[in-house]
């Protein structure tokens, strides 16, 4: 896994690039096997056509003309008329012509050496066979039809059985070669079809295995962001988002850890403020920040009120304390006076018995001067 941490790291859009490439790089693969193969199977064709289609061709043709000669050859015997004996020489002549070009263009073709021995034994037999014919005519022109029938009887009749050998033979060697070619060529084709087949699906599967790893490097980190945020949408705030690469993914969960860091913090200032802890900093992010400008606004508002009540409970304590002296003094007075009172009432009742008594010494006094 270290030796693709280097392509974890690379940007969203280098991965898509690398990625395709290699796509493309294995469908060039791909296309230069199979265009390889094409142009072995083109040579191979070529081989077949040139050395043993065109060598049967060549050979059919050249035995052909060379078998229109010799029953042109026997005919003259047949033939009274001396124009028509011209005509067959004419006919002889051009047929040797034509045969002896079909052999010229065979030998020109590419041959093995098998075939080299075969085309010497059937260019040795035809130059006999031409040397033959031509005394054969020269014969047959001078009138010495004896000599003539005896050559072509004799000698001439023996070189054309191995000359007709000797194109069969390599008729049949072009044949049997052609075939050997055709089934190789077959072979090969088989071969290629196989050699594409494992590239192509070579090429297919490491494709499919590049996708799966390129969309699971995608796919596996955000995952984990909709976990993260499931949870925290769950009010879970003990979520860890770490960034494994360096790429815009990376970037996208270090920027979300940061939040989640935000988001821890804040909580933290919410319990402070629900514990009654007023002390605690805020700490505002930035001036986008909301909740944290919200959240400092409160404590010190909070913090205001709270010192606001102390002030007031500290005054509202003087004052207690203040009547609590008050309520001394008056309690004070209000036992002297009791006192006077007390005293008063005393002075009062002595008074009334004095004036009673006043009053019974004064009747007692009335009654007595009456008296």
């Amino acid at each position: 896994m270290q030796t693709m941490k280097w392509y974890r790291n690379l940007r969203i859009s280098a991965k898509l690039t690398i990625g395709f490439l290699t796509i493309a790089f294995i469908a060039v693969i791909i296309g230069a096997v199979g265009l390889i193969n094409l142009i072995r199977m083109n040579e191979a064709d070529t081989r077949l056509y040139e050395s043993n289609t065109l060598g049967i061709n060549y050979a059919s043709e050249a035995a052909i003309y060379y078998q229109e000669a010799r029953f042109n050859a026997i005919k003259l015997f047949t033939e009274q008329n001396q124009s028509g004996q011209k005509k067959l020489i004419d006919n002889i002549n051009d047929s040797m012509k034509s045969a002896g070009s079909f052999l010229e263009m065979y030998g020109n073709l590419k041959k093995s050496e098998e075939d080299l021995n075969l085309f010497s034994e059937l260019k040795s037999s035809w130059n006999t066979y031409q040397v033959l014919l031509s005394n054969f005519l020269e014969y047959f022109q001078n009138g010495n039809l004896e000599k003539a029938n005896e050559l072509a009887f004799g000698e001439m009749y023996l070189v054309s059985l191995d000359l007709q050998k000797d194109f069969d033979d390599t008729i049949a060697y072009n044949v049997e070669s052609g075939a050997e070619r055709a089934n190789s060529n077959s072979q090969l084709a088989i071969n290629s079809i196989i050699l594409l087949s494992i590239v192509i699906l070579i090429g297919v599967v490491v494709a499919v295995l590049l996708g799966i790893f390129i969309s699971k490097l995608i796919s596996r980190p955000i995952k984990k962001l909709v976990d993260a945020s499931n949870q925290i949408a769950l009010g879970d705030t003990e979520v860890n988002v770490i960034a494994e690469t360096k790429d815009e993914i990376g970037d996208l969960m270090s920027a979300f850890g940061r939040m989640i860091e935000n988001i821890r913090d804040q909580v933290l200032v919410v319990e402070k403020i629900a514990d009654g802890d007023m002390t605690i900093d805020v700490i505002v992010h930035s001036d986008k920040d909301l909740l944290g400008q919200k959240l400092h606004e409160m404590v010190v508002k909070n913090n205001e009120v709270l010192s606001n009540i102390k002030v007031a409970s500290d005054q509202v304590a003087a004052g207690a304390q203040q009547i609590s002296d008050t309520s001394m003094s008056l309690s004070q007075g209000a036992t002297e006076q009791a006192s006077s009172v007390e005293e008063l009432s005393a002075s009062i009742i002595e008074i009334s018995e004095q004036v009673k008594l006043t009053a019974g010494n004064a009747q007692s006094a009335s009654v007595q001067s009456m008296q």
